[in-house]
């Protein structure tokens, strides 16, 4: 069982992967989930991520369930 966790932009030029999977139980949430990945990856701890979880915006807080996908976007900036 697991969750689908994918990277865009900036985030995914830092870990090097576009996509990887985390085990269920190591991702209940998206938080979690986030907090899976600056363990791997701790040059993401300079982000603030958006996320999403089933191609709907979500919270940090949000629950994450068996095969879900969930996608990190950093912070746009333009004008």
């Amino acid at each position: 069982m697991s969750v689908r966790v994918r990277l865009f932009a900036a985030f995914r030029e830092i870990a090097g992967v576009s996509a990887l999977d985390l085990p269920a139980e190591q991702a209940r949430t998206v938080g979690e989930a986030w907090g899976r990945l600056l363990a791997r990856y701790p040059d993401l701890n300079h982000h603030a991520p958006s996320a999403a979880v089933n191609a709907t915006y979500a919270a940090l807080n949000d629950a994450v369930r068996d095969g879900d996908e969930v996608a990190f976007l950093p912070p746009v900036s333009g004008g």
